[in-house]
């Protein structure tokens, strides 16, 4: 059984997910779907946080990044760990279709995941001065072929042209630790250098975060 890399959900080898199916030929209506499916899964971390609740390379900066905006409630940067500025101009185009903007995306997120009393939660788990570690425990670094195949996908899926400069994958220890208690998380995840934006969690790779977590 496979997952689909934008909604999460099972689907069977070789089928394409009816999320797919649904956005192609769609425009800017397309455009919103894929990114919405994929801002679903990444603001979805917060939710794998919560279940504990009741030094990295430069590759590894983003995992990290990630974690920090979610502890800190920032979904903007929990969003700029894994969308460039293009995509984020692509979804902003989109959204004015439909009298939105991207701060209205944000807020409805916001309100959504980070509910009122989110730090206070966090606090009661794990004390005050929480910080985020991350261990790299193996990477992989990937050639020019699969590195191809990750452009093909944002070019397919989001009509965006990117420029990969480099790409691993990577098996990490997210360590969350507070004054009082501390919680470790083992991660898999792609994370792609852009020529011009440096080091994003690759979108199709969250659903994998999501399993492994």
């Amino acid at each position: 059984m496979a997952f689909c890399r934008f909604c999460g959900n099972e689907v069977a080898e070789g089928e394409t997910c009816a999320c797919q199916s649904k956005s192609n030929g769609a425009g800017s209506k397309a455009v919103i779907i894929a990114v919405a499916a994929a801002a679903v899964v990444v603001i979805a971390l917060v939710a794998v946080l919560m279940l504990t609740i009741g030094g990295s390379g430069k590759c590894a900066q983003p995992i990290k990044d990630c974690f920090t905006a979610i502890v800190e409630g920032d979904v903007d940067a929990i969003f700029d760990t894994v969308f460039t500025d293009d995509l984020k101009d692509e979804l902003e185009d989109a959204l004015e279709d439909y009298g939105m903007d991207y701060d209205d995306l944000l807020d409805e997120f916001e309100d959504e995941f980070l509910y009122e009393g989110f730090e206070d939660d966090l606090e009661d788990e794990f004390g005050d001065d929480i910080k985020v570690k991350v261990k790299v425990e193996d990477k992989e670094k990937l050639d020019e072929d699969d590195i191809e195949d990750l452009e093909d996908e944002y070019k397919d899926s989001f009509d965006i042209k990117v420029k990969i400069e480099q790409a691993y994958e990577l098996e990490c220890v997210v360590t969350i630790k507070g004054d009082e208690d501390d919680e470790e998380i083992d991660v898999e995840a792609t994370v792609v250098k852009f020529e011009d934006e440096g080091w994003k969690i690759h979108i199709g790779s969250m659903e994998n975060l999501l399993e492994d977590m």
